[in-house]
């Protein structure tokens, strides 16, 4: 849209773009940022593509000057302009960039995904902290030190401001379903010196905060978990409290209210004395032992309500334990006993080298000691916060907490240390003399190499609690949200082997490599035992397709492949309901989960095996879903098609695909190679030929499609036949091979660029096309360039008569030939055009990418509203025009026929029988993708049976459902099932389709 000084009106439709940002340098040059990886420009005229990245996805642009920009997009990308072209500066991992600005020539801010903020200082685009994990969307800057930052959640970030010396927040109300008991509020906090954050509750019975709700309860300190002082009641609602220094402030990341779960404690630390024996401890002085078999209370009750937050084992019979209101509690082998402490602070972390030294760390920078006999206040130079402590030896040790403080034992001296970050250290775990690590807010990882401390890569945002380790070079740690992280000796890395739990993990201690505890919030313990093999695969049930002869056409998976993981399928098929030796043997191995041709031969049966191999035993990849495609021709790419009669038309594609249309239907045909094949002409019924990589030529002779002697390597783009033994092709690098009889010879080409299209007319009238909008012309003597309307890149062309013929190409551009010259027409699209046929002068289509079809009537070109696809189409012919009948063609088999309607009004499709091999199965949900016009209806219904034919023993059909994000199956428990998908339409110019379903069932 554009905006003339008084209102905003629209200026251009592209199509199908999102363009996320818009940067303008003056009246007559600006730039967009899109999706699909394409850049536009304006021209002071209109606006036209510049480039085209692929799957990119542009998020934000920002000009600094004629040579110099910055485009931000997703998978960490950001791109620098040069003047003359965008190229990657940095790749920065898996973030999505959602706003870059420039500040100056050297200085500029980009934001994006968990809340990741990066500085350029001069050449390099640096990590910043940042106070929050929400996405950020934008940022802006007025000056060098005053800028803005917006995002998701309402998130409003400032940088370099002033802010209120207090202030509180306001929760929404948390319904708990009915009256409850209100247990625990736990909260991240960020809070520099000078600064607080409290919180305080209220409960009540009405959904809104009213007279007869309780008064607010006093100010809770504790955010590692405080017992909220509240009556009973159906709902709550906190308030936080922030206290600010006025030149920085406290934040609170996320607050979790804990409620009606008895008996489920948040378990903030666990240690292991052996295999059979080790303690867990956590909120209101929860203590559990386990005793080799199970966790349970031990016989003597804890001796305090205060929560406890940090624990160590020294032995089977000597350990500490520490918590709220400097709660110091020891094991002594019989019962846990209060022990006297010097403080009153919260102390939230202890470690032991021996039973008579160990040392004790908590709120307000609080340092102690204990020396055998008792435990004494230490000298701390901090005052701020100390959340953990860790000891390698006597006299050695670190201790870490708020505002990226550290500080260093030596002797029995604390002092602090140089920190790499300001962002709040939950742990700190000491491997070596010259080793250690550290973890905490917001995916904060840390490695000290004995000098000096610097910062790792985690992989996710998440709060890091607890680590241990085994060696430098295998170490666990546990994470916000369910996690844990795995520690490879090189990386950080999500570990597979650990179920994704919705609490918290808090603590971890480990025994051996195939022994280790973790615990958390709402009582979560969870136990590894063992170690995954090395290989293994997984066969799965056969899928009847119904009929002999049915073509498998493509497999699409789920996987998650950890470092050293890999995952492949291998299929195969048959006519016998049981594989046996009739069946074909397994393929070669399939890789793309995206969308993986089957080459098994056509076969009423099918099954496929996954191979999984891992090179350590403790990752393993996971398979999660698997969808098989088919009943179609093929699920190769198809890239052109053509035919001489409505009864007899070719399609051409990857791996050497050729099928063919006898009126009927579409089959397979046998081809000479496995080259793809990117373009097919057919003058007659008895002869014609397609080519494609590699300089690939294949001929048919009438009877079969044979191997036909090319001149070139270069990939061949199109072809074209002025008569069964004369015409063209032409490719890469500006390749045009001729036709003489049977003889295929190269030609003196006067362009580099690559040529997409090629029409020959006559022996003496042809026309090639492509990048950068090149032409060039056949005058029956030579080849050479001629005027182009367009710098687009030209895909096809096709000429009608020696003063008519049409070209397309990027951008939605289309040009028409009048006898003299090549001339821009006004396209309907901005879609990337790939394939163009005239039918004659008043009759035409063009396609391509998302699924776009635009005709021409013989004024003007206009976009098919209804396309029954939206993948790219590549190739296009129309067969007749009385009437119409034509076909395109596209990726996975893609194939539409002319959209001729009327459709009929109504229609059903029976799904084959879906034979799970258990007994029995619970059918759970099903999800489809449908495209459904106004007034036209699909629905799906399901059935269920003991045989594997429907008989009177299967259910009735259930009720019709139109719930594509997740139908509840309403069938019984049963081992074979069926679907059935009702179609219908009021208005029979347009039709519903549906284009796939997923069915989950549990074993």
């Amino acid at each position: 849209m554009r905006w003339d000084g008084v209102s905003w009106s629209l200026f251009v439709d592209t199509g199908n773009e999102s363009f996320e940002d818009v940067w303008t340098v003056s009246s007559t040059d600006a730039w967009a940022a899109a999706d699909n990886g394409r850049v536009y420009r304006w021209n002071g005229t209109a606006w036209s593509q510049f480039a085209d990245y692929g799957i990119q996805q542009w998020q934000s642009v920002v000009i600094v000057s004629a040579t110099d920009g910055w485009l931000a997009g997703n998978n960490g990308e950001i791109w620098r302009w040069n003047g003359a072209a965008w190229n990657l500066f940095v790749d920065t991992g898996s973030e999505t960039w959602g706003g870059v600005t420039a500040i100056s020539a050297t200085d500029g801010v980009t934001v994006g995904t968990g809340g990741a903020i990066r500085r350029r200082s001069g050449g390099a685009w640096n990590v910043q902290t940042s106070p929050t994990t929400q996405a950020l969307f934008d940022v802006a800057f007025g000056s060098l030190n005053d800028g803005w930052a917006v995002g998701a959640g309402g998130t409003i970030l400032r940088y370099g401001a002033a802010y209120f010396t207090s202030g509180t927040f306001m929760s929404e109300v948390v319904d708990a379903g009915t009256s409850t008991a209100w247990s625990t509020a736990v909260w991240d906090s960020f809070l520099p010196v000078g600064t607080a954050v409290t919180l305080a509750a209220r409960t009540g019975n009405t959904a809104t905060p009213d007279g007869t709700w309780s008064g607010w309860g006093a100010e809770l300190l504790n955010y590692n978990g405080a017992s909220i002082a509240a009556p009973n009641g159906r709902y709550l609602q906190y308030r936080l409290t922030l206290t600010s220094g006025g030149d920085v402030t406290p934040t609170v990341d996320d607050v979790t209210i804990i409620y009606g779960v008895p008996g489920k404690f948040i378990y903030y630390a666990v240690d292991m004395v052996s295999a059979s024996d080790g303690w867990a401890v956590g909120q209101g002085g929860a203590i559990i032992r386990y005793d080799g078999v199970a966790w349970g209370v031990p016989p003597t009750p804890s001796p305090t309500v205060n929560s406890l937050f940090g624990l160590k084992m020294i032995s089977a019979n000597d350990g500490w334990a520490v918590g709220d209101a400097g709660t110091i509690l020891r094991w002594t082998g019989a019962a846990w006993v209060v022990f006297t402490s010097p403080t009153a602070d919260i102390l939230y972390g202890v470690d032991c080298v021996a039973s008579n030294d160990c040392w004790a760390v908590g709120r307000n920078g609080r340092i102690i000691r204990w020396d055998g006999s008792s435990w004494t206040d230490s000298a701390s130079p901090v005052t701020t916060d100390l959340l953990s402590v860790s000891l390698f030896a006597s006299g050695d040790g670190f201790a870490v907490g708020s505002q990226g403080r550290i500080v260093r034992l030596a002797g029995t001296t604390w002092s602090t240390y140089a920190s790499p970050t300001n962002r709040q250290i939950k742990v700190v775990q000491m491997i070596a003399a010259n080793d250690a690590f550290a973890g905490g807010s917001n995916g904060l990882v840390m490695r000290w190499n004995g000098s000096a401390w610097s910062l790792l890569t985690a992989p996710t945002n998440d709060h890091v609690f607890d680590m241990e380790f085994l060696s430098a070079t295998q170490g666990w740690a546990t994470v916000a949200t369910g996690k844990i992280y795995l520690w490879d000796g090189t990386s950080w890395q999500v570990d597979p082997t650990f179920i994704s739990s919705p609490n918290n993990i808090r603590s971890v201690s480990i025994v051996t490599a195939t022994d280790i505890w973790v615990v958390g919030d709402a009582g979560t313990i969870a136990h590894f035992t063992g170690a995954y093999l090395l290989n293994g695969t997984f066969t799965s049930a056969v899928v009847d397709g119904g009929a002999g002869g049915t073509n498998w056409n493509l497999l699409f998976w789920t996987e998650i492949l950890p470092l050293g993981t890999d995952l492949t399928i291998e299929t195969r098929t048959g006519d016998a309901a049981i594989p046996d030796g009739t069946w074909s043997a397994w393929s070669a191995a399939l890789t793309d989960p995206a969308g993986s041709p089957i080459v098994s031969a056509a076969s009423r049966y099918f099954q496929y095996r996954a191979s999984l191999t891992t090179g350590s035993q403790l990752s393993t990849p996971a398979l999660s879903d698997v969808t098989v495609l088919f009943g179609k021709p093929t699920g190769q790419d198809l890239y052109a098609v053509d035919g001489p009669a409505v009864n007899d038309v070719w399609a051409v594609g990857n791996a050497g695909t050729v099928i063919h249309w006898d009126g009927t239907s579409w089959a397979p045909f046998a081809s000479p190679t496995a080259a793809n094949l990117r373009s097919i002409d057919m003058p007659i019924a008895a002869s014609g030929h397609a080519v494609g990589a590699g300089g690939a030529i294949i001929r048919w002779n009438g009877t079969a499609w044979v191997t036909a002697t090319s001149p070139t390597g270069n990939q061949l783009n199109s072809v074209s036949l002025d008569t069964p033994n004369t015409g063209f092709a032409v490719g890469a690098a500006g390749t045009i091979i001729s036709l003489s009889g049977t003889t295929w010879s190269l030609a003196a080409s006067p362009t580099a660029n690559a040529l997409n299209g090629v029409s020959s007319r006559t022996t003496i009238d042809a026309w090639a096309v492509g990048a950068g909008g090149v032409i060039v012309r056949w005058d029956g003597i030579g080849w050479t360039t001629f005027g182009s309307p367009t710098s687009n890149a030209l895909n096809a062309v096709q000429m009608l008569s020696a003063t008519d013929g049409w070209a397309a190409g990027a951008g939605g551009a289309v040009i028409r030939w009048n006898g003299t010259l090549w001339a821009t027409v006004p396209s309907s699209t901005t879609a990337n055009l790939r394939g163009i046929y005239m039918y004659s002068a008043t009759d035409g289509w063009a396609v391509g990418d998302g699924g776009v079809l635009i005709h021409w009537d013989g004024s003007v070109w206009t976009t098919y509203a209804s396309s029954p696809t939206a993948n790219n189409l590549y190739g296009v012919i129309l067969t007749s025009n009385a009437p119409h009948d034509g076909w395109a063609v596209g990726p996975q088999g893609t194939i539409i026929r002319d959209p001729n309607p009327p459709y009929v009004p109504s229609g059903a499709f029976l799904s084959s029988v879906l034979d799970t091999d258990l007994l029995p199965t619970y059918w759970d949900l099903a999800y489809f993708a449908a495209a459904v016009p106004a007034n036209t209806t699909l629905t799906v219904a399901f059935r269920s049976g003991p045989a594997p034919t429907p008989d009177l023993s299967w259910s009735a059909w259930s009720g019709e459902t139109t719930a594509g994000g997740g139908a509840l199956i309403a069938a019984p428990s049963a081992r074979y099932f069926q679907y059935r998908a009702t179609l219908g339409t009021v208005d029979t110019q347009v039709t519903p389709s549906l284009d796939d379903i997923t069915v989950t069932y549990q074993k």
